[in-house]
């Protein structure tokens, strides 16, 4: 009688054992399996070491180490793009002259084109982000930091979604990859822009407008930290870099620019520049106090080509 208390007892007790392991495997399962799923969409996103290709008529600068070409000849959307460069020792000796006639600050340069100040943008940044150091707030905030100076509220809060390369797509991107034709390229970022009234003998009387833009960082050739970790490029400083050029401002290449948040190039474990320097403040401020005056002109001007079409 004993024994088959035991028996029974051990019976139940291998009864309820395969219970427990059964409801317990059932909640694990599709907890594992949707990992496995996640992990493998992340393995197979369409991003993941993405390497794109300038268009064969994209023309470089060699002065500079700018691209441009245009995108479309109708409508006259023009493009230029600007790299960040790994710091090595053979680029380093050959420096590139920076042309800052057209402004009184000694490390400040900027193009002929600027965001729209009555027009807020919206932007996305990859959601392969999740696969590196890199983090959305780190964007957003990085953009505050040159709202500050320009003195408008430019950019909406960026939100996740897919890259879809730089071509003109309707849409602001963030994403990661390289540029097959650019050598030692950090991060690059693409303006798309237009002369917002009619061109005057080929020429823009006013600042180019951006119309969109698109960055790319380099996750393929390069290790990324946001802590200043040794053997890696800082996310924060060349994000902030790379916000500059959206704002309209160009690379500084003279070795006494190399404290500028503008400087063209990037050095192992720099977190240094975190924070926009005065000359780089003073430059993005001179640049949007323009602001007023040009919104001004660009309505004369068009008033001006109105009433010349009744002459």
């Amino acid at each position: 009688m004993v024994y088959v208390k035991v028996v029974y007892f051990l019976v139940s007790v291998v009864l309820f054992l395969i219970i427990v392991s059964g409801i317990i495997l059932a909640i694990i399962d599709p907890i594992q399996n949707e990992n496995n799923i996640l992990k493998n969409n992340i393995l197979q996103h369409p991003q993941r070491n993405k390497r794109f290709s300038l268009p064969k008529f994209a023309k470089k600068n060699e002065k500079k180490g700018t691209y441009h070409w245009i995108h479309n000849q109708e409508k006259n959307i023009k493009v230029l793009l600007l790299p960040i460069l790994k710091k090595n020792k053979e680029i380093q000796e050959k420096q590139i002259s920076t042309n800052n006639s057209k402004n009184q600050i000694q490390c400040c340069d900027y193009f002929d084109l600027k965001l729209k100040t009555d027009f807020v943008y919206e932007y996305i940044v990859d959601d392969y982000l999740s696969n590196t150091p890199f983090r959305v707030i780190d964007f957003r905030n990085r953009i505050i930091q040159w709202e500050t100076y320009a003195g408008d509220h430019i950019f909406e809060t960026p939100s996740l979604g897919n890259f879809t390369g730089i071509t003109l797509s309707g849409q602001n991107e963030i994403g990661f990859g390289s540029i097959e034709e650019i050598d030692n390229a950090l991060a690059v970022t693409i303006l798309f822009y237009q002369c917002p009234v009619p061109e005057v003998a080929g020429r823009c009387p006013i600042f180019h407008e951006i119309i969109e833009f698109k960055q790319i960082y380099n996750t393929n050739d390069y290790n990324w930290s946001n802590t200043g970790e040794t053997g890696t490029y800082d996310t924060i400083s060349v994000i902030l870099h790379e916000m500059g050029h959206i704002m309209g401002l160009n690379d500084l290449y003279s070795s006494i620019c190399s404290a500028s948040t503008m400087y063209g190039y990037g050095q192992i474990a720099d977190t240094s520049k975190r924070l926009i320097d005065t000359q780089s403040q003073r430059c993005v401020y001179a640049l949007y106090s323009k602001t007023t005056k040009t919104k001004d002109f660009k309505y004369i001007f068009l008033l001006f080509v109105f009433l010349l079409s009744f002459v």
